[in-house]
C-alpha cells in the first residue's frame, strides 16, 4: 500500500501504519492525513586513535572470502533540498553496497556489521541497515546509515565497511579510499 506525502512515495505498513522512507520512521494518521517523522540517530563520533590504527591496518581493498571477491560502492552526500527529510539540518547520508566482482549471488552468511567513515582522524561509527525498499542485484549487499555528522561537501573521505561471514564466526575489513561527499540540492 502506497502513500504519496511532502513529494515522496512510502510504503505503508497496515498492521501498525509506519512507513520506512530512507531507514527512517514515520507514523502517518489516517484521521489527521499527516505525516509524524521519527528522528533518529545512527552511530557514533570518535576521534578514538587505536580504532583508527586498527581498522585501517585490517583493511584490504578486495576483499576474497572462499573464492569470492568484493569491492566497495559508495553515494555519500548530505542533503540541503529544502523540506529534506531532516529540515533545518543537512546530515551525512551513507549508501553503501558490499559487490561481489564476479557478479555471482552474496551468501545470506555475509552481513555488513558496521559503517566507519573517516574524516581526518574523526570517525562516524554506525550500523548500516537494508530497509527492504530498493530492489538491489544479488550480487550486491546494500547497507544505509543516515543522520551522520555534517561534515563539509566537497571533501574526500575513506569509507571502511566491517563484514562478517556468519558460517565462520569471522569479521573482515574492506576499504574505499577517497569518497567524495556530494552536497545534493
Amino acid at each position: 500500500n502506497r502513500k504519496r506525502f511532502l513529494g515522496k512515495t512510502m510504503l505503508m505498513k497496515s498492521t501498525n501504519r509506519e512507513c520506512i522512507a530512507l531507514s527512517e520512521r514515520y507514523t502517518f494518521s489516517q484521521e489527521k492525513k499527516s505525516l509524524s517523522r521519527i528522528v533518529e540517530i545512527y552511530g557514533d563520533i570518535t576521534d578514538d586513535s587505536k580504532l583508527f590504527t586498527s581498522i585501517y591496518s585490517d583493511s584490504v581493498d578486495t576483499l576474497t572470502i572462499g573464492t569470492n571477491n568484493y569491492f566497495v560502492e559508495t553515494d555519500i552526500y548530505r542533503d540541503f533540498f529544502p523540506g529534506g527529510p531532516f529540515p533545518g539540518k543537512s546530515p551525512l547520508v551513507a549508501s553503501v553496497y558490499l559487490v561481489n566482482s564476479d557478479s555471482l549471488p552474496i551468501s545470506n552468511n555475509i552481513v555488513i556489521k558496521k559503517l566507519y567513515i573517516i574524516n581526518n582522524q574523526t570517525i562516524w561509527i554506525s550500523e548500516p541497515v537494508d530497509n527492504g525498499q530498493l530492489n538491489h542485484p544479488d550480487y550486491k549487499l546494500f547497507g544505509l546509515s543516515n543522520n551522520g555528522p555534517t561534515w563539509d561537501t566537497g571533501i574526500t573521505v575513506d569509507v571502511i565497511l566491517k563484514i562478517a561471514d556468519k558460517s565462520v564466526q569471522k569479521d573482515y575489513f574492506v576499504i574505499k579510499k577517497d569518497q567524495y561527499i556530494q552536497r545534493v540540492e
